[in-house]
């Protein structure tokens, strides 16, 4: 028999790991009253993590203002403090707020569901066009996937309600059906479709969430409750989350700005407009169709999951000073991208911009409400897309550790090392990705396909050499950090890894590397093993500058390993 509700309120639809390494499906009230049990939201692909972790955060930021505890009078770093220091999150507070919307959250309501449309359809009807356009990790839509849109003939509820969230945060943009209720069609619409108007807003993010010990500390480390740790964010109690504002219909929500109002408002935004169909027991099929559009320039004032760059084509193209979100590059780890995540003296030029996360918890370890050596787990996750934006062909998903000291201005100096030791790094690593292409030359191979296979082959195999030592080494770098050591002890840990690789290339090279060949393209320059080497061994002594005998290097490495296990 087929049930007639279905409120998130008090049924499964948060996917959690918990302390014991168990997953669980949790109602909404239960994740938040066993927000300390829990370790961590869990989904694949790792974007449902990201859009659960919204939705829980636009609660809880809704429920302190409805509780009086945001807005003006009030000092954000007091109340942040509070919340910290308390052994649990103000569940009270937290099911009063949604007790008070409780309708609106109920996911097949036959007026009110949750974050849809209850009389959407097209031209076609209101059958819906399978669960393929719903599903970002099916076939139909691009993302790589062990399963096929076509087979999938239906979804449990709570499985529903996590995609009709990724949906709106990272649709594909491309052509879509127009909607269409009893208000009349999308006036947006032309012979019953809609052009390409962009991806959800969370796709143009390089999305970072600080994590903590439990989703407790996690929900509150990235709760940034003011414009500064003194001063509440200005029209706070505009800030309205979709269920707090009058019922979807397909026409573009009217509003008194152009862009969401605050946090809630914005990681609860409608980029489309969705009904989810159900036989009672399950969806079956879904009618997805275009909502409100979000251009991603100049958002840095109100997202704060995503570092924001200056971009100077926007900013002529637009005539101002325009910011765009800095996106994670899938070839690219984490830790390649520290200039983007951490405040530095580039910031004060206004070329880049932490995000609002990271530069809230600066103002928390300011006011000694976080211990400077605390460390932090950042995680970052994202999307690619391809042909116009159409597809999703990658997964971005990574994490480093850093301490809270290097948010400070005394960590200043250590973020410049930080910083100054990844581009370093790049550098040492595309000598040994020379150093791979000159080996093929040598031995007769093509200078062209071959020698650059080689090359990037090698550069891949030179970052996964340093990633996992550099990860470590970040990690320690705290107020007890000396910043010359901090740097010694770098330079000798890539230094004897790179090197003691590309003697290994060298060794192996075969006889004929040995005796070299003609560069070739236009060139008479004798290319041979040895030279390959000595050349490699010059950029390596430019990019990491030799600090001791280079045998030290294997006993560093094995000291990071140890200090930080």
């Amino acid at each position: 028999m087929g049930v007639d509700e279905y409120n998130l309120i008090d049924r499964p639809c948060i996917l959690v790991g918990l302390n014991d390494g168990s997953t669980r499906e949790l109602s909404l009230s239960e994740t938040f009253a066993r927000a300390s049990d829990i370790a961590e939201l869990r989904g694949s692909p790792e974007t449902l993590v990201f859009v659960q972790f919204r939705l829980l955060e636009a609660i809880l930021r809704r429920a302190l203002v409805f509780d009086g505890r945001l807005g003006e009078g009030t000092a954000p770093v007091d109340t942040w403090r509070e919340l910290w220091e308390a052994d649990a999150l103000p569940t009270d507070v937290i099911s009063g707020y949604l007790a008070a919307h409780w309708d609106r959250f109920d996911l097949i309501h036959p007026t009110t569901p949750f974050m849809q449309v209850a009389t959407l359809h097209t031209s076609k009807g209101d059958a819906g066009s399978g669960l393929g356009r719903l599903l970002l990790d099916s076939t139909e839509d691009g993302l790589f996937s062990m399963r096929r849109a076509e087979g999938i003939a239906r979804l449990d509820y709570g499985e529903a309600a996590r995609a009709l969230l990724q949906i709106h945060a990272y649709g594909v943009s491309g052509i879509h059906p127009a909607g269409i209720d009893e208000t009349g069609p999308d006036p947006r619409a032309k012979g019953g479709k809609i052009y390409p108007l962009g991806t959800g807003p969370a796709g143009d993010l390089g999305g970072v969430m600080i994590e903590g010990d439990n989703l407790r500390e996690t929900l509150l480390l990235n709760l940034v409750l003011g414009a500064s740790a003194d001063e509440p964010f200005a029209g706070e109690l505009d800030d309205k989350p979709v269920w707090e504002r009058e019922q979807l219909t397909v026409a573009v929500e009217p509003r008194d700005i152009p862009g969401p109002h605050g946090q809630a408002d914005l990681f609860t935004w409608q980029a489309r407009r969705v009904r989810l169909l159900h036989d009672g027991n399950s969806v079956t099929a879904a009618v997805v169709c275009y909502g409100d559009q979000l251009r991603p320039q100049n958002l840095h004032t109100v997202e704060t999951m995503s570092a924001y760059r200056h971009s100077v084509n926007q900013s002529k193209l637009l005539g101002g000073t325009v910011y765009m979100p800095v996106r994670h590059q899938p070839s690219r780890s984490f830790w390649r991208g520290l200039g983007a995540l951490l405040p530095h003296e580039a910031s004060a030029e206004q070329t880049a911009i932490s995000p609002r996360t990271i530069r809230w918890l600066r103002h928390l370890s300011y006011s000694d409400v976080l211990d400077g050596h605390r460390v932090l787990r950042t995680r970052a996750i994202g999307v690619e897309y391809g042909t116009q934006s159409s597809v999703i062909t990658e997964l971005y998903s990574d994490a480093v550790d850093i301490q809270i000291a290097l948010l400070q201005d005394r960590g200043q100096a250590l973020v410049g090392v930080a910083l100054e030791m990844v581009s370093r790094t790049e550098d040492a690593v595309r000598g040994l990705g020379r150093l791979a292409e000159n080996l093929v030359i040598a031995a007769g191979g093509d200078p062209l396909d071959a020698a650059k296979a080689a090359r990037d082959a090698e550069q891949s195999q030179g970052y996964a050499l340093v990633d996992a030592p550099f990860r470590r080494w970040l990690r320690r770098l705290g107020d007890d950090t000396q910043v010359e050591e901090a740097r010694t002890a770098w330079v000798r840990c890539a230094r004897g890894l790179l090197r003691t690789h590309a003697q290994h290339l060298v060794r192996n090279a075969g006889v004929a590397a040995w005796r070299g060949r003609p560069r070739g393209t236009g060139s008479d320059e004798i290319v041979n093993a040895p030279k390959a080497f000595i050349w490699f061994d010059r950029q390596l002594g430019k990019a990491l500058p030799r600090v001791d005998d280079d045998r030290h290097g294997a006993s560093d490495t094995r000291g990071i390993e140890e200090e930080s296990a």
